[in-house]
């Protein structure tokens, strides 16, 4: 029998992601010589057009519209990673393993098949090494909170 409901693994899974894939953006920001805000408030371009990007300073039209954004789209992408794992216990590998894919899905589905307006908007302040770097936390977040989550 199923211990951990699926949206609990969803939630899990999904919030671990979104949180390793924001502390990324934030070192990665401060590493290409940005403000590590700038990479949390371009998501909010949506909204606010290309602009978003320039902020520097955390703020509440930005910075969480930009975080929930993302949020909301590691979530998103949850539910898929959670659906392909099934029920039951998971290795660490496997669950890392189907992170991984999920995260190269997610990426390639931001970035070749998202109207511009809707992608993530790293690309404003990251280059693509480091943007690669953000789906990679994310794919670790994401196993770490599966096996969080599945733990007995």
């Amino acid at each position: 029998m199923e211990k951990t409901p699926f949206a609990c693994r969803v939630a899990a899974s999904g919030s671990f992601g979104s949180l390793t894939a924001t502390a990324a953006l934030l070192g990665l920001a401060k590493i290409a010589g940005k403000s590590p805000w700038q990479a949390i408030n371009t998501t909010s371009h949506w909204a606010w057009g290309e602009e978003a990007a320039e902020v520097p300073r955390a703020d509440l039209a930005h910075t969480a519209l930009g975080y929930g954004t993302n949020h909301a789209a590691t979530l998103f992408w949850a539910l898929f990673y959670e659906k392909a794992l099934g029920k039951g216990p998971v290795s660490p590998a496997c669950a890392l393993a189907v992170a991984i894919g999920t995260s190269a899905v997610a990426a390639i589905v931001d970035y070749r098949f998202t109207p511009k307006r809707f992608t993530p908007g790293w690309e404003f302040v990251l280059d693509k090494r480091a943007m690669t770097a953000v789906y990679a936390a994310m794919a670790l977040g994401m196993a770490g909170g599966t096996l969080w989550a599945r733990k007995e």
